[in-house]
């Protein structure tokens, strides 16, 4: 399952704060600046964002990978619109201890694909 179905299926199951009206990957080159996002799921109606990050790697996944995240979000205008915005890491092998995470932000590891929290 990817990335996008994983979130698709969360919201369907109620476990996203909305029912996202679009799920899939975010590119913009726009105004000198690019950024790419793994999974955003949005609902205009809402102006609610779920942005998340994927790791493939054979390492666990560190505080910084939300770290640049969310710097990278922010270049994204519904987020300078001041939409309400939560994060996601996904992680093929897990995640490092003491990530002090911000609240509204999951954890999902593959095996398959299953939610370890919400912050």
């Amino acid at each position: 399952m990817r990335f996008g179905e994983r979130v698709a299926v969360e919201a369907e199951q109620g476990r996203l704060d909305f029912l996202p009206e679009q799920v899939g990957a975010f590119w913009s080159g726009q105004r000198g600046r690019a950024v790419l996002l793994d999974v955003v799921a949005a609902s205009r109606r809402d102006q609610r964002l779920f942005i998340g990050e994927a790791k493939w790697g054979d390492k666990a996944v560190a505080h910084a990978v939300l770290v640049d995240l969310i710097k990278r979000s922010q270049l994204m205008p519904q987020v300078e619109a001041g939409w309400q915005t939560s994060y996601a890491l996904f992680s093929r092998v897990g995640f490092m201890e003491g990530h002090g995470l911000p609240p509204k932000t999951r954890l999902f590891v593959r095996s398959p694909w299953k939610s370890l929290s919400t912050r």
